[in-house]
């Protein structure tokens, strides 16, 4: 049974080219073909490979392979990233003689050969040649700061934005056996390829190891020079910089000796300066030192510089590239456990050059770093996109330049958070002052200026504003000629909301007299409105694209201004002449039905509804769209009497269940543009992008060919052009209208909008709920991928209470169960996220630790210490006479108090039981953590009382082989490393002493520390637009290898794949999921090797800019683990697997749902590897699981039961074996009919394992009389039971069928099992079956098994999911 859809019956092969899928031959992304499968495309020819030859400056050369599409800055980046070519930097290159263009492609050069061979067959090889440059001051900086990263000398950075131990890969230290082994190596281990001691034993009960989370420590570095800096004689004066004088440099080399560098416009030289004298001129040694670069003048001073560079290459090649190149393009996943080494004091090296980084890589007056964003991002968007190559760079610029604004613009965020940037006025108040930094414009997400005093004050500013950076990112997909947004960012950073933008020219230029300052939209409120002619038609493309319908709003005089927007939309029309949309916050209408329930009249006072921004998702809009669309089709269909096809159609999409994207795609495909089609993909926030589950992969994999086939059908029967459906987003906010006939059209566009609600409760919500309960789509493993599916579908979040509750009011369900908890544990974590906030808030950063430290302990912590004290300076604390330690006076008590009341306001829920779910404190833990930004230092935290009282940091225990059989509490144990019967306790007294001060020594202990709270990071909503070019390419490969295509398909695959990394950056989220859906379609077209290298990459990337334990890193790894078992590196599969379900407890807990799907698969693999005994145990695992998910009488049940049969009769358990096929044969002849396959299947092997049990104790029993009568032959015994067992089967199986063994391989089997290692007593009980089973009471009830998954063993449960 393979996660996720997977197929597991797969075999080696090879990728056909001979390289990696993502890499041409010279290691460096190339387009292989040029267009996106546009037979009518002037381009180049798209599959020329040319070997380019460049001729270094010292008689040496180095080999590229290039494309003729290429541009020459990309072929100067591949020969700065060469092993043997780095230490070039300040250079240009050269053909025929003549100097080239950076900025051209090489089929732009005069005379370049644009084919691999010429008229004559001979291979065309062109040759370039590397002249090195004269250097300037800024090219000499960069030198240095690049020379320092390649020789090790830059030392550990301090990164206030990406956090500690930020973009780590995990990847690389699991256990897995190395491809390169020798073979005298493996036969050295005894048990090498088949050894699953990492597997053995391994209990699924036990919480997740802490250090799962943590990558092992490595050696350090060698080390190749002691330091290298600027020296205290830079700069160089005035005379001397005339002379050609650029920097001057330090360096003290491993044999101790001090040198001082000269920097000059010709290279480096080491020159006669001392500490106290300053003589830059050159220094005579006996030895040449002057070279152009720093490296080599660095070999020539330092003799074992040069074999200590070679060995720290050596040491960087020990890792996968993947995992050692820096972020460019996406903010690096952050880390909320960190290791304690990560924070001792002996890992902060000194480094002089730390300080002197931003001189070297801006300048002595930051200028160069000075951008002017707003006309980068209007720039960009005006390039060309006719032909493919200009989008390709237009897209590729542009994400690009999205990565360093957000970059920069965070970073400005985190000073203005910590409040080290001066504001602009300073005389308003502090949520109403406006900042400027690097060129961005920041303010806070409050409500500062009354703006929304209406609506909901600071609650619906916080709102409004994460609703416009994804109204931008909406606008910015859509890619409307002639509408342009500015770059915002929002940033939540210390409790505070801070967003910023880039500076848009003229929004601040005062307007002459009876001028407005907004062209179009509301000016002031609703008050005044503005209608310039020249935002009207792009208004109307994207209204059009956002199901915006154009309508009438009324000013204050009653007068009608006709708006293709919403009125809060604006446009403005900036003194560069662009227009510029902003204030995107309301481009769908406002959830009416919830609103009218909790908000406003009628509601208790302190229990309304926070704020009015509740506004409905894009995704609902679009969704209720295709359903609209879907009742037109049926109804031309009938008009037109085309019974046959309009009752197929209407079959076929009342059966499918797919997602709000898919159907986006279908109605598109069968009504709308292109450019409309991309509206439907922008929404989501950032965080959660459009992330998908591994099921929604396969949906995507499998689903296009079909949406595009049916697109087809309408397009050829059923004219959708008179078809429209918009929504008015102003109803319902104050608008008045005046004529009968505008009322009679509001009253239609509320009852549309109410329609739309409607829809949301009625039909949306309870489908979401039934597809999880009937495993229709996969179960979500933490609260993070719950929303993601909930945006995806377009429910808000504020809808987790009406989730919970209806899960509760259908019974005893166990995945409805889990789902309940899961949707419960969410509203704790986001309702004590706003509490933390709002104390964070007023409170300087550097109480931080204290504030949150104090509120988690009397969250999670208050079994532990029932009276926890606050840890803050008294000395600090007066210095802040003004400031309100508000959290100090929380308690346990009150703080549980204050978190019901934000679910009960936020949620309209009230919660069920306790609010921290009993042995799910460490589940909670990290999402208040992944919500807070909030990095703690690794350790087991105790939670109660029984729980040892060391915090240490985790090591993974041995645990008994019998763990899997005894599931010991309801989804994990009750505390990390805790005793496995938990008794509730009553939170006791605190009967020490009060401290007065953060370090008493007397102080009762607590679960923390205001240590363990490391640092905090700030969490990013940015608006940069996904690619569409990449995204079409991988669509028309999926289309070409549906309709039996394979080679164009896999031309496109490769295409797409070359399109993303060029694009996003090989490091970036969107470049994982695209890995990890090639590899499926690899997977499928046979080509395994290739299969195992992209998932093994959408493992690293995915771990480095999503998280370590984010829930699609997991499927990750489940999904490498299947490519490697398919390729035969079953043991390789299996730490995969171990590795995924240690980061799956510490997620979710152990008995998630879905793991039944996961825990089978391990099995499967224990059993090809004929460890049979092994095997039965995991088998054991699934199918108790799935009988407290599904019940006794189900198809998943019997199915695995079939399974479970089939391992008890390999270990050599006959009668048991015997029971368990009855109980599936019974079963699916009680659901599925005699008839069935499976039921036959299941009667079949009934009739063979009951005459193998009834051969084997006839033979046991002789075996006992010879025994008896004068001793017997232990070893003909056990052959004789193998024989019989191994003479049972009906057809082999690829799973280790005992069908397959002979009599050696048996009894092989059967030692392997440690069978024979019992008394001859036992073992002739055993197999006459009189032991008796040890029977223990299972514990707790665990979540629903993914019925659907399992179901995938239905249609041949023989096959044991092969």
């Amino acid at each position: 049974m393979a996660e996720d859809g997977t197929k597991e019956d797969v075999q080696t092969s090879t990728e056909p080219n001979g390289t990696t899928p993502d890499e041409t031959p010279n290691g460096h992304a190339t387009s292989l073909t040029n267009g996106d499968a546009k037979p009518d495309e002037d381009a180049v020819p798209t599959d020329t490979i040319l070997k380019l030859r460049v001729n270094l400056p010292d008689a040496q050369s180095v080999t590229l392979m290039v494309s003729p599409q290429e541009q020459i800055q990309d072929i100067r980046q591949s020969i700065v990233d060469q092993p043997h070519t780095f230490q070039y930097s300040c250079f240009h290159l050269e053909f025929n003689n003549s100097r080239i263009n950076d900025f051209i492609e090489l089929s732009e050069i005069p005379d370049f050969p644009t084919k691999s061979s010429s008229e004559d067959g001979t291979e065309t090889e062109p040759v370039f040649t590397l002249v090195e440059d004269p250097y300037t001051e800024a090219q000499a900086r960069m030198h240095v700061v690049r020379v320092r990263e390649l020789i090790g000398a830059a030392g550990n950075r301090v990164d206030y934005v990406s956090g500690v131990d930020a973009g780590g890969s995990l990847c690389e230290d699991v256990e897995v056996q190395s491809p390169q082994s020798t073979t005298a190596e493996k036969n050295a281990n005894a048990k090498s390829k088949d050894d699953i001691s990492h597997v053995e034993g391994y209990d699924l009960s036990a919480p997740g190891p802490i250090s799962t989370l943590l990558a092992k420590p490595r050696d350090p570095a060698p080390k190749t020079v002691k330091s290298l800096s600027l020296s205290a004689w830079n700069p160089p004066p005035h005379h001397l910089r005339m002379r050609g004088h650029l920097l001057y440099l330090q360096a003290t080399t491993l044999e101790g000796d001090q040198h001082y560098i000269t920097s000059h416009i010709t290279g480096f030289y080491v020159n006669k300066s001392t500490n106290a004298k300053f003589d830059p001129e050159p220094r005579t040694m006996s030895k040449s030192s002057r070279a152009h670069s720093l490296i080599g003048l660095l070999s020539q001073i330092s003799e074992k510089f040069a074999g200590q560079f070679v060995a720290l290459q050596e040491y960087n090649g020990q890792r996968d590239p993947l995992a050692s190149y820096a972020l460019s393009n996406s903010i690096p996943a952050a880390p909320w456990m960190v290791a304690s080494s990560s924070l001792a004091l002996s890992s902060h090296q000194p480094d002089l050059s730390r300080t002197q980084e931003p001189y070297l890589l801006s300048g002595a007056d930051n200028a160069e770093t000075l951008r002017d964003w707003n006309e980068e991002f209007q720039s960009t968007r005006e390039l060309p996109k006719e032909t493919v190559q200009d989008r390709v760079f237009r897209e590729r610029l542009t994400s690009k330049l999205f990565a360093e604004y957000t970059d920069a613009a965070v970073r400005g965020a985190v000073l203005v958070g910590r409040g080290e940037v001066q504001s602009l006025n300073p005389t308003e108040g502090k949520d109403a002052q406006i900042f400027l930094y690097n060129n961005v414009f920041y303010s806070f997400g409050a409500d500062g200026m009354g703006t929304f005093a209406e609506n909901g004050g600071d609650e619906a500013a916080r709102v409004a504003s994460g609703k416009d950076v994804m109204g931008v990112k909406a606008v910015n997909q859509l890619d409307i000629s002639g509408l342009f947004t500015a770059g915002t960012v929002v940033v939540d950073y210390l409790g505070k909301r801070i967003i910023g933008q880039s500076i848009v020219p003229g929004i601040f230029k005062q307007r002459d007299p009876g001028e407005n300052q907004i062209d179009y939209g509301g000016v002031e409120g609703k008050d005044v409105i503005a209608c310039h002619e020249g935002f009207k038609l792009p208004f109307q493309e994207l209204s059009k694209a956002l199901r915006v319908k154009g309508h009438g709003v009324w000013d204050k005089e009653g007068k009608r201004h006709d708006l293709e927007g919403s009125v809060e939309t604006k446009g403005l029309l900036g003194t560069d002449g662009r227009k510029y949309v902003l204030d995107l916050y309301r481009t769908t209408p406002l959830d009416v039905a919830w609103l009218e329930e909790h908000y406003g009249e009628g509601q208790e006072e302190g229990k309304a509804y926070l704020h009015r921004m509740a506004v409905l998702r894009a995704e609902l809009v679009e969704g209720y769209r295709v359903q609209k669309l879907r009742e037109y089709i049926r109804v031309q269909l009938a008009k037109q009497g085309e019974e046959k096809e309009g009752k197929a159609l209407a079959n076929g999409e009342a059966e499918t269940a797919e997602s709000e994207k898919e159907e986006s795609k279908e109605a598109v495909g069968g009504a709308e543009t292109n450019g409309e089609e991309s509206a439907s993909k922008t929404n989501g926030e950032h965080v959660d992008g459009e992330q998908t589950n591994g099921d929604s992969e396969v949906a995507l994999t499998n689903g296009d060919g079909e949406v595009a086939k049916d697109a087809g059908a309408q397009r050829e029967t059923v004219d959708v052009s008179g078809f429209s459906f918009t929504l008015n987003p102003d109803v319902f906010s104050g608008q008045q209208p005046q004529t009968e006939e505008d009322k009679a059209e509001m009253e239609q566009d509320e009852k549309d909008v109410r329609a739309v609600c409607t829809y949301l409760t009625d039909d949306v919500i309870p489908r979401m709920i039934r597809e999880m309960q009937e495993g229709d789509v996969g179960f979500p493993m933490d609260g993070q991928s719950l929303v993601r599916e909930m945006h995806k579908r377009g429910i808000n979040a504020r809808y987790l209470g009406m989730i919970a509750r209806l899960c509760g009011a259908n019974g005893e369900d166990k995945r409805l169960v889990a789902l309940r908890a899961l949707a419960q544990q969410e509203m704790v974590a986001r309702a004590f996220k706003h509490v933390v906030n709002g104390l964070l808030r007023g409170v300087p950063a550097v109480f931080a630790q204290g504030c949150v430290s104090h509120l988690l302990n009397c969250l999670v912590g208050g079994e532990v210490n029932g009276k926890p004290e606050a840890e803050v300076d008294e000395l600090l604390k007066g210095m802040y006479p003004e400031v309100e330690f508000k959290f100090v006076e929380f308690t346990p008590e009150s703080l549980g108090v204050e978190v019901v009341r934000q679910i009960a306001l936020r949620f309209r829920y009230e919660v069920q039981g306790e609010l921290v779910q009993r042995g799910k404190e460490m589940q909670l833990l990290r999402e208040i953590c992944l919500k807070l930004g909030l990095q703690l230092e690794a350790k087991e935290y105790r939670f109660t009382k029984d729980a040892p009282a060391e915090q240490q940091q985790t090591v993974q225990k041995k645990v008994s082989s019998e763990s899997l059989e005894v599931p010991q509490t309801n989804g994990v144990h009750a505390a990390e490393g805790g005793s496995s019967k938990k008794k509730k306790k009553k939170h006791q007294g605190d009967q020490s002493p009060h401290r007065a001060a953060s370090v008493s020594p007397v102080s009762a202990p607590t679960t923390f520390r205001a240590e363990n709270v490391v640092n905090i990071v700030p969490l990013v909503k940015e608006a940069s637009p996904r690619s569409m070019l990449a995204e079409e390419a991988l669509d028309a490969g999926r289309m070409s290898l549906q309709q039996d295509q394979k080679e164009l398909g896999q031309e496109l695959l490769l295409e797409s794949l070359s399109l993303h990394e060029q694009i996003y950056g090989i490091l970036h989220p969107e470049v994982a999921r695209v890995y990890y859906a090639l590899s499926t379609l690899y997977f499928s077209l046979d080509e395994k090797n290739a299969a195992v290298e992209l998932a093994k990459k959408a493992v690293i990337v995915s771990e480095r800019t999503l998280g370590v334990d984010n829930s699609e890193t997991i499927l990750a790894y489940l999904n490498l683990s299947l490519m490697e078992h398919a390729t035969g590196n079953t043991r390789n599969g299996l730490a995969y697997v171990r590795h995924a379900l240690d980061l799956w407890k510490i997620v979710y807990g152990a008995r998630h749902p879905d793991s039944i799907t996961t825990i089978n698969n391990a099995a499967v693999m224990l059993q090809s590897m004929k460890h049979f005994h092994e095997s039965r145990r995991w088998f054991e695992a699934s199918l108790d699981i799935c009988l407290e998910v599904a019940g006794k009488e189900s198809v998943n049940t019997a199915t695995l039961l079939f399974q479970y049969a089939q391992a008890l009769a390999l270990d050599h358990d006959s009668k048991s074996a015997v029971d368990r096929m009855r109980e599936s044969r019974n079963i699916f002849s009680h659901l599925l009919g005699e008839e069935n396959q499976n039921t036959k299947e299941a009667d079949n092997w009934l009739k063979t394992l009951v005459t193998s049990a009834l051969n084997q104790g006839k033979a046991a029993k002789q075996a006992s009389e010879l025994l008896q009568a004068g001793g017997g032959n232990r070893r003909m015994f056990m052959r004789n039971g193998a024989r019989r067992l191994g003479g049972m089967g009906q057809r082999p199986q690829a799973s280790g069928s005992a069908a397959a063994l002979d009599v050696a391989e048996a009894e092989k089997a059967v030692r392997s099992s440690g069978l024979d290692k019992r008394s001859l007593d036992e073992l002739v009980r055993y197999v006459n079956g009189d032991k008796q089973e040890r029977k223990t009471k299972r514990k707790g009830v665990a979540p629903k098994g993914r019925q659907g998954r399992a179901a995938t063993l239905t249609e041949r449960p023989a096959a044991s999911a092969q």
